[in-house]
Order: structure tokens, then sequence, then C-alpha cells
């Protein structure tokens, strides 16, 4: 949305390693914007993802979804589906020791790095869920990052055979 931070995360598959190259985040700006970035940055991209709330419709009264939206700008998006908080922060643990991030990517890292429960002042105890400031969009672009490469896995697993 305008109003939140828009996190993207770049990467590049080697084997069953990703190197994450590039990373990106604004707030304040419509997604015509982003596609606009994703442009200039010149990569060759294989797929984007988004979470599942690209498929809402906006209010602006055409009736379409950003999803549609920004296919008509010429970017086309994969679905990555609702999953819980913690079934995402999982598939972050089982992929981060196979991520190598460039140097570069100190802003991403240290939000990454930052990423926290938030504390309950009332019972003294840490709360389920995590704490929603300026480091949660990254970690949740992250945790997307991390739900379609899992979810490409499982797809590649279901094609294996056996031979003879």
């Amino acid at each position: 949305g305008v109003g939140d931070s828009t996190a993207i995360w770049f990467w590049q598959e080697f084997g069953e390693n990703l190197h994450i190259i590039d990373y990106y985040e604004m707030n304040g700006e419509g997604l015509s914007h982003y596609v606009e970035i994703l442009r200039r940055k010149g990569y060759y991209y294989g797929k984007h993802f988004a979470p599942h709330d690209i498929a809402n419709r906006d209010l602006t009264g055409d009736g379409k979804s950003r999803k549609e939206f920004a296919a008509e700008l010429g970017l086309h998006f994969e679905v990555i589906p609702r999953s819980s908080i913690e079934m995402g922060i999982d598939a972050v643990r089982k992929l981060l020791p196979r991520c190598a991030f460039d140097e570069s990517l100190s802003v991403g890292i240290n939000h990454l790095q930052s990423y926290r429960k938030a504390w309950n002042d009332k019972y003294g105890v840490w709360a389920d869920k995590p704490l929603h400031d300026e480091h949660s969009h990254a970690a949740d672009a992250f945790r997307y990052l991390a739900l379609s490469y899992e979810k490409k896995e499982r797809k590649l697993e279901g094609r294996k055979f056996k031979l003879g």
C-alpha cells in the first residue's frame, strides 16, 4: 500500500544457494513507481513474486486488482499465498544459511538483524508477534522471498523420478 513501505529484495540462484544482490525500499509511492525502479535497475528478471494482497482490488473505481494493474504496466507477478508469520519465519531460518549477501546491502541487512518480537509491558514477556516498525517491511519482504523459494523447491521435488 501507499501508506506502508514497499520493500523489494533482488536475488540470483546459484544451485541450491541464493546470492542476494540488491534491496530497495520506499513509501508513499504507487505501483507505477516500483515498475519504473525495476526497469531502471537493468537486471534480467526470471520472475516477480508478490504477497497474496497484490490480488486485492483498489478503490480507484476501475475494479482492477493491483496484480492486473501491474500486468498492464508489463510486470507479471506470481502470487505467494497467505501463510502464518511463523511459517514464513521458519522458511527464512531454513534459507538464510544458503544466502550470500552483497556487502552493499547494509540497510537491508540491518533491517533483518533488527527484526524482533514486540515486548508486552503489561505481562513482562515477549509477545507472540513481531514488532511492526521500520524494520518489519524488509523482514516481511524477505519472508515472502523465502516462501517463494520454498514453494519452488516443493514444485521441483514433485517432479523427481527414478530412471530405469
